[in-house]
C-alpha cells in the first residue's frame, strides 16, 4: 500500500510538471518566436515599400503591412493574457510592447516618405532610430524566449528528479519489506522448531523411562 501511495503521488507531480511544460512553457517559447518572425516580416515589407516606385505595388504592400500590424497587435495581446505571470515577465513584456509602439511611430514616417516618392529618405529613416529600436525588440524577444526555454528545462529536470526519487523510494521500501519478511520468516521458523525440539527431547526422555516428564 505504501509503495502504491508513493507511486501515485509522485506520478501525479510528474504529470503536473509535464502538463506545465506542454501547456505553458513550450507554447510561450513558440509564441515568442512567432512574435519575432512577424516583426521581421513587417520590417521586410517596409523595406520593400521604401524600395518600390510602383503605385500598385505600394498599395499592395500597404495592405500587407496593415495585416502584419493586425497580426502583431493580436499576438501581443494574446501573449500578455496567456504567458505573462510573474512581475519580471510583466516588466519584460511591457518593455517590448512600449518599444513596438515607438517603432510604429517611426514606421509611419518611413511609409509616409515612401508614398510621397522620397525613397532615399525612407531608407535613411529605416537605417536610423528605426533600426536601433528593431534590434532592441529582437534582443528583448530573444531574452524572453530564452527565459521561457530555461524554465521549461528546469520543469523537465524537476520531473526527472521526481522520477529518480520514486525509483529510490521503491528500492528503499522493497529492501525494508524484504528485511521485515525475512525477520518474520526466521521468527516463525524459530517459533515452530524450538517447541518441536522440546517435544522430541521429552519423548526421548519418556522412552528412556523418565515418566515424570510433562509433554
Amino acid at each position: 500500500i505504501l509503495i502504491a501511495l508513493v507511486a501515485i503521488l509522485t506520478s501525479d507531480r510528474i504529470n503536473q510538471a509535464s502538463t506545465v511544460i506542454a501547456d505553458y512553457w513550450m507554447p510561450a517559447v513558440i509564441a515568442t518566436e512567432e512574435w519575432k518572425t512577424e516583426t521581421s516580416n513587417y520590417r521586410i515589407a517596409e523595406y520593400n515599400h521604401a524600395l518600390s516606385e510602383d503605385a500598385a505595388e505600394m498599395e499592395r504592400l500597404d495592405g500587407e503591412i496593415r495585416q502584419y500590424q493586425e497580426n502583431l497587435t493580436q499576438a501581443i495581446a494574446d501573449y500578455g493574457q496567456k504567458y505573462v505571470g510573474t512581475v519580471p515577465e510583466r516588466e519584460a513584456y511591457d518593455s517590448v510592447q512600449a518599444l513596438w509602439q515607438q517603432y510604429l511611430v517611426h514606421s509611419e514616417a518611413v511609409l509616409k516618405s515612401s508614398r510621397e516618392g522620397r525613397q532615399q529618405e525612407a531608407l535613411k529613416l529605416l537605417s536610423g532610430d528605426s533600426q536601433q529600436i528593431f534590434n532592441e525588440i529582437n534582443s528583448s524577444l530573444s531574452g524572453m524566449a530564452q527565459e521561457k526555454q530555461q524554465a521549461a528545462e528546469s520543469a523537465s529536470e524537476g520531473g526527472n528528479q521526481l522520477f529518480r526519487r520514486l525509483i529510490e523510494w521503491k528500492v528503499i521500501l522493497i529492501l525494508a519489506l524484504t528485511i521485515a519478511l525475512s525477520a518474520l520468516v526466521v521468527s516463525l521458523i524459530r517459533g515452530i522448531v524450538v517447541p518441536l525440539e522440546k517435544v522430541v527431547r521429552g519423548v526421548q526422555s519418556v522412552a528412556a523411562g523418565t515418566l515424570s516428564v510433562r509433554l
